[in-house]
């Protein structure tokens, strides 16, 4: 297991101390955690990076004896430093050597979403709301989420480049209608005629992943029995844009975190068949992914740090569901294929059916029980029973698969929680906390 950060409990602590701290004090019209506690990934030097909005910003920094009643007895203050015009820093620092910075903000710097680019680089980062009655904080907590920026300039009224790049490499489908459908985390899609769509990375870490696609899903999508976005035609670079690029069949259908739960259980043994059949052994050059299909162990510290954020557990039950999924007997096998994220928002329904399987951006081989969270993220009891049974009925799952499968759910549904600027994700991420907080392990 990975171990927590020295100071894990120190900051779990405090950070269940700070809502009612900041509900005695009038002035405090919101506090929230950012930095890298907030996005998970905080190191044994990491220190705790709070932003207090308050309308008495001057008189605090004035006098700091309100520190030690929220950081408990003695906390000592190191500094008090002005960041331009609406925001005061001042550092602290804990008896077992636990760094505070409590950044006082006026309402107006909150209200500039946020007031420049270092704070939007760690308020980008990880933004957790601690206390926020009257919704003073809601502008920084939308920077959550967001897609990043784009490395090259692809909009959705760029139709012009898609046809350039059509009429240069695919002349044959250059005069097809065209019309902007999604703009995705990693790339803008347009669609092509009535049975075909265009995909153009945004950035070069999504060109990485598209180049995975043109290799590898040709291939895999004849084992699997729904619809997948498999490339039907490979682009190259041109007419001054850099990437990689595909024209993929269009799959129909809306995302099915669209439609109520009990309505989903009419195509669980659909996703249970496209799964199995897709976890078959993979060759030996398939693409690897640090955060999926990997030993439990190498997500121990991350998740366990947002299980410890304000909301995700409060009664400490997924962290036994964690604990659980960890003691489970570990991945065996050979390297199976797994598409890496079949939540409702990849899963597109019609009819009561499930017509597609899609974005295999984080395709990649390892143990299979990663694609089998989908069971917590997407069902509810009764239709995950069934899920369960279909992949009994296939030998695609045994206990300990399920037991890591539910630890899985646990790890994605902490992060997909934390994206308020997401309302699918977030929409996941509370249903899946929901059906993991009625199971017990």
């Amino acid at each position: 297991m990975s171990p927590l950060p020295r100071h894990a409990g120190a900051v779990a602590a405090l950070l269940a101390r700070v809502p009612g701290w900041a509900a005695a004090h009038d002035d405090v019209l919101g506090v929230g955690l950012c930095g890298s506690w907030a996005a998970a990934r905080a190191r044994d030097d990491s220190d705790v990076d709070l932003v207090l909005v308050t309308d008495a910003r001057a008189a605090r920094a004035a006098d700091t004896a309100w520190v030690a009643d929220l950081l408990g007895a003695g906390a000592a203050v190191g500094r008090v430093q002005a960041w331009g015009p609406h925001l005061t820093e001042v550092r602290c620092a804990l008896p077992g050597g636990l760094e505070v910075e409590l950044g006082l903000a006026d309402p107006a710097w909150a209200a500039t979403d946020p007031v420049d680019a270092g704070t939007a680089r760690v308020v980008g980062d990880g933004f957790v709301i601690l206390h926020d009655p009257a919704g003073t904080l809601a502008a920084l907590a939308g920077v959550v989420g967001r897609r990043p920026p784009a490395d090259v300039a692809v909009a959705a009224d760029d139709a012009g480049l898609v046809r350039r790049l059509l009429a240069a490499q695919h002349p044959d489908l250059a005069d097809l209608p065209l019309r902007h459908a999604d703009g995705g985390w990693d790339n803008e899609m347009w669609r092509l005629g009535d049975d075909l769509a265009v995909r153009l990375p945004r950035r070069e870490a999504a060109a990485a992943l598209l180049r995975n696609e043109l290799r590898w899903l040709p291939g895999l999508a004849r084992l699997v029995r729904v619809p997948v976005p498999a490339p039907l035609r490979a682009g190259e670079p041109g007419e001054g844009y850099p990437y990689p690029w595909a024209v993929v069949p269009w799959v129909p259908g809306e995302p099915a975190w669209r439609t109520p739960p009990s309505a989903r259980r009419a195509w669980t043994a659909d996703l249970a068949d496209a799964l199995a059949d897709l976890h078959v052994p993979a060759e030996a050059a398939a693409p690897g992914n640090p955060v999926r299909a990997v030993p439990l162990a190498r997500r121990d510290g991350t998740v366990r740090q947002r299980l410890l954020l304000p909301g995700v557990d409060p009664d400490g039950h997924l962290r036994a569901l964690w604990a659980d999924a960890l003691a489970a007997p570990a991945w065996s096998g050979p390297r199976l294929w797994a598409h890496g994220d079949p939540h409702p928002a990849n899963l597109l329904v019609a009819g009561g059916r499930l017509t597609g399987l899609v974005d295999f951006g984080d395709l990649t081989a390892g143990d299979p029980a990663c694609d089998l969270a989908t069971a917590w993220l997407t069902f509810d009891a009764a239709g995950r029973a069934a899920f369960r049974a279909r992949l009994a009925e296939r030998g695609a799952a045994d206990d300990a698969t399920w037991r890591r499968a539910r630890g899985w759910a646990v790890a994605l549904a902490a992060a997909m929680v934390l994206r308020p600027a997401d309302p699918a994700l977030a929409a996941i991420g509370r249903h899946a906390v929901a059906e993991l907080s009625a199971e017990r392990a």
